[in-house]
């Protein structure tokens, strides 16, 4: 193999500018939960990883942040871009990591990523579920911080099982994981105060 089919994937052409557009982005998506906002398109999709989860990567990762990929992303592609753009240490326990990306969001058990605890709730876990969009499946009620009365929601590509997750995930407030669901060229957050019905 040639030292450059070696080499890991491309990162931002211009870090500073397209760290900031991400980061703008996803604060959007954070502070209007269940809102999907487009993501500038500044990556290639990489492997089982799309551009935008890349870009979210990017932007979130470094060197003190461990990080768990599922099997659809446990490539060594993706291994190595991570390392090599971000630093993150990558774990094999998904209770061990600070954030966790998710390539089968059917398969995706919430339990599973540490929630923090009522001292230091900073301790639960980002999970960064990849999904194929937003305009199929059941449409979910979201209530609470940052939505006016209630929102609606969907997203393709969740089980019933994890909104059931979810509310048990909503139980354990301050703790609790956030969620952010990526889609190819779009993002939509449920932080852990929200409430979704369906």
């Amino acid at each position: 193999m040639s030292a450059l089919a070696a080499s890991p994937a491309p990162g931002f052409a211009d870090a500073v500018h397209d760290t900031q557009q991400v980061f703008r982005r996803l604060l959007d998506a954070f502070t209007h939960p269940g809102r999907v906002i487009l993501l500038p398109q500044r990556l290639a999709a990489l492997d089982a990883l799309w551009a935008s989860s890349a870009a979210l990567a990017l932007m979130l990762l470094d060197h003190s942040t461990p990080v768990h990929l599922d099997p659809v992303l446990d490539t060594e592609a993706v291994r190595d871009f991570l390392r090599f753009h971000c630093g993150a240490p990558l774990v094999e326990a998904p209770g061990e990591a600070s954030f966790a990306l998710v390539g089968n969001a059917a398969a995706v058990d919430l339990a599973s990523f540490a929630p923090g605890d009522p001292v230091r709730p900073e301790r639960s876990a980002t999970v960064l579920i990849q999904v194929p969009g937003f305009l199929h499946g059941q449409p979910m009620r979201l209530a609470g911080p940052g939505i006016a009365t209630t929102t609606s929601l969907i997203v393709d590509g969740v089980e019933p099982k994890f909104w059931r997750q979810w509310r048990e995930s909503g139980a354990l407030y301050p703790s609790g994981v956030d969620v952010v669901f990526a889609a190819p060229e779009a993002i939509a957050v449920l932080p852990r105060t929200v409430r979704a019905e369906g």
